[in-house]
């Protein structure tokens, strides 16, 4: 059986990149990837230069828009991980 797969993009500035912000792949079960997120506003400008916690906050902050966007919820025993670098 092949999964199912949609991109997830609630803002359009990354299409002028050719990226997008989150695959929800879907099989049995509904499944949400998502990487190489920054610190940046709706349209994609920079926020936050030099404070590296406010980038980290700013960051976190944008999974609970894809999971709004798309009316995914977050159920016990669902699995985030985040890693800053």
């Amino acid at each position: 059986m092949a999964a199912d797969r949609r991109i997830i993009n609630p803002w359009a500035w990354q299409d002028a990149y050719g990226f997008v912000q989150a695959n929800e792949v879907s099989d049995t079960q509904r499944v949400l990837y998502c990487a190489g997120q920054v610190s940046v506003d709706a349209e994609g400008n920079p926020l936050h230069p030099g404070d590296m916690s406010a980038q980290i906050a700013q960051s976190l902050d944008k999974p609970r828009a894809w999971i709004t966007w798309k009316r995914f919820w977050i159920m016990p025993g669902s699995r985030c991980r985040m890693w800053s670098v």
